[in-house]
């Protein structure tokens, strides 16, 4: 579906983003999957003036419906011949859905921006730029604008007091992935090579990477088709801020939205993630090279589309440092795949920890008509558009138990008395739904001994039913 806009009779630039165009996933098998698992979506972005009446004008749906998410916005829409009229008159992210979620325009309203020019400052004007990795200095600028499309990756390697900012568009769909074997090398990964990083460093390369980097700041930009996880902040990353980002047009494999791995002081908020994979994941020391705590990260204000996988993660590896202090407050949920919410470990290790995670006033916007998620085992394989598939609402366990074998395999225990790990402190707060449709159920489950589930907490959640598998010490579930 095309859309036109305009926002106070002046026409709007209306971009287009590919997504996954249904729940169909594999493993990794080397080479990317085909366009025809995809479709186009569209996006508007823009700064919020004195008055801000929206314009949409579309050919409507036959079955006539028009859905505003997060529907907790409640924005007044009027119908007209052409389409909608709509007031915004704060900075927010919300999609419009004409007849269903393949026909979307996701609208980006931000507050004003006038930030002025400094010094060294990398700055890519309105127009197409290919300048491939960038790689900035401690201290300098990124300056995208609007009308900018950037092609290409920022690789943040040991630096400081780093900004990127704008309203442009980084666009990574020009980068494949780091370890694609269809012949092309990512540039992304050959920088990481050129630093001296490991091979399996080059494989978790995205469209933007920091590592070991201090004081960056993050705001206004889009992101837009990554090659791997979208945003990935790893290896003792400290103070930094993502703010009023924007990531759309994921599709490709594992294309996470924000990955934080093993970093401290880590604060995202007032942002819109539209992923393939999961869209939040606070990781814990995992990658090569990590083995400082996750501490200190939240999420505040945010709107998620989870195409595949878990909207918010805490996930432990196989390092022994520590997961702690962990907030995701005020989040929407416009549309879910596996899990909403959700506490693992894959692999373990003897002292994995995860201590004092706040999931706090979290909405998830229901559909009356849920799709399954489907595993491609071959390249035959084709989504089946089967309903016998809910996804969860809040998921606590331990995924999987041993080596670390690479591309998600996971080898055989031989001394199951290696492994311990304790989640304590786990609140889950005034989470609930809205719209229509079958509300989703929990799974707390402490379903191996060599997990110790203490002190969690379930506290005005709405949900299905609360599924306890083993036993853990110190659940209360509470009514308000």
């Amino acid at each position: 579906m095309k859309f036109n806009v305009q926002l106070n009779g002046k026409p709007l630039r209306v971009h287009p983003a590919r997504v996954s165009a249904y729940l169909l996933n594999r493993v990794w098998p080397g080479k990317q999957r085909s366009l025809d698992q995809t479709e186009l979506t569209e996006f508007v972005s823009f700064d919020l003036e004195e008055q801000n009446e929206l314009e949409i004008f579309f050919e409507f749906p036959a079955d006539g419906t028009i859905e505003i998410r997060p529907l907790a916005m409640k924005l007044p829409l009027e119908r007209t011949p052409e389409g909608v009229r709509l007031q915004v008159d704060a900075p927010c992210q919300f999609t419009i859905e004409a007849g269903d979620r393949h026909h979307v325009l996701h609208v980006f309203a931000n507050a004003a921006f006038n930030e002025t020019h400094v010094p060294d400052e990398i700055h890519f004007g309105p127009g197409e730029h290919h300048p491939g990795v960038i790689v900035p200095k401690s201290g300098q600028t990124i300056r995208i604008d609007e009308g900018a499309v950037v092609y290409g990756a920022v690789f943040l390697y040991k630096v400081e007091h780093v900004r990127i900012i704008g309203r442009g568009i980084l666009d990574s769909s020009e980068i494949p992935r780091g370890n694609d074997h269809s012949g092309v090398e990512s540039p992304v990964a050959a920088k990481v090579r050129e630093f001296g990083l490991s091979k399996r460093d080059e494989e978790f390369s995205g469209g933007f990477v920091a590592y070991e980097s201090s004081d960056i700041l993050v705001e206004g930009i889009i992101f837009r088709d990554a090659p791997f996880w979208a945003i990935i902040l790893r290896n003792n990353c400290r103070d930094v801020r993502l703010e009023n980002i924007k990531l759309i047009g994921m599709w490709r494999y594992n294309s996470d939205g924000i990955d934080v791995c093993a970093s401290q002081d880590v604060l995202i908020r007032n942002s819109f993630i539209r992923s393939y994979d999961d869209c939040l994941v606070a990781r814990g020391a995992h990658l090569d090279g990590e083995t400082t705590p996750l501490r200190n990260m939240t999420v505040e204000n945010c709107v998620l589309w989870c195409d595949w996988g878990k909207a918010m993660e805490v996930w432990c590896g196989k390092q022994p440092a520590p997961i702690e202090h962990i907030t995701f407050r005020n989040c929407r949920i416009v549309h879910l795949a596996a899990i909403a919410m959700d506490i693992t470990t894959w692999y373990g290790s003897p002292d994995s920890s995860i201590r004092n995670v706040l999931f706090e006033d979290i909405e998830v916007d229901l559909n009356e008509t849920l799709y399954s998620q489907q595993i491609q085992a071959s390249d035959e394989d084709r989504y089946l558009w089967k309903t016998d598939w809910r996804p969860k609402l809040i998921v606590v366990n331990c995924d999987r138990l041993g080596p670390d074998l690479g591309n998600q395999v996971t080898g055989k225990v031989e001394n199951y008395d290696f492994y311990h790990s304790v989640y304590d402190g786990i609140v889950f707060r005034n989470i609930r739904f809205a719209g229509e449709g079958e509300r989703l159920e929990t799974i707390l489950s402490r379903n191996i001994p060599q997990l110790e589930i203490r002190n969690l907490s379930l506290e005005n959640v709405e949900t299905s039913r609360i599924l306890v598998e083993g036993s853990l010490n110190n659940i209360s579930v509470k009514e308000l």
